[in-house]
């Protein structure tokens, strides 16, 4: 499993996450790898004013402790219909991740060779395909209300 982010300047990091990730884990991958890495973005760009940080409501996300702690360090959430994952842009890219891993000629053969290439198709990933979805939060939005919550073409 991996976890992973973008912002409108760039792919963030790629966590690989060993077993099942819990709320300890998940905070623990925000606070060393998120962070950081959202700070680095904020200080090269520091004509943008602010991030709004976009989860779904998986258990982990939603918890006492993970509320609290992004509370404590003035994450500014956007707020996240319930059953609702296929809003949220994350899963396009996985899904591009996914295609692009199943054209390859040589399939990984290993664990190590799997997660190294992983890494370089996340990294291959367009600044224009993140914009574009980014761009498109209005109509997924928009389509969720429509659709009252059920699936949609996102």
């Amino acid at each position: 499993m991996y976890w992973g982010c973008f912002s409108w300047w760039g792919i963030g990091p790629l966590v690989h996450v060993e077993g099942t990730m819990d709320t300890d884990a998940y905070i623990n991958t925000l606070a060393e790898h998120f962070v950081p890495w959202a700070n680095e973005m904020a200080a090269q760009h520091p004509e943008h004013t602010g991030t709004t940080f976009q989860q779904d409501n998986a258990s982990i996300h939603v918890s006492n402790y993970a509320k609290w702690w992004m509370n404590s360090h003035n994450f500014d959430l956007l707020e996240w219909p319930a059953c609702s994952p296929d809003f949220n842009p994350i899963e396009n890219l996985w899904d591009i991740v996914d295609s692009n891993m199943r054209k390859m000629e040589s399939p990984p053969k290993t664990l190590d060779d799997l997660n190294a290439a992983v890494k370089t198709e996340w990294q291959k990933i367009p600044l224009e395909t993140l914009r574009k979805l980014i761009g498109s939060m209005p109509q997924r939005v928009k389509a969720g209300i429509k659709a009252k919550g059920y699936h949609t073409k996102y």
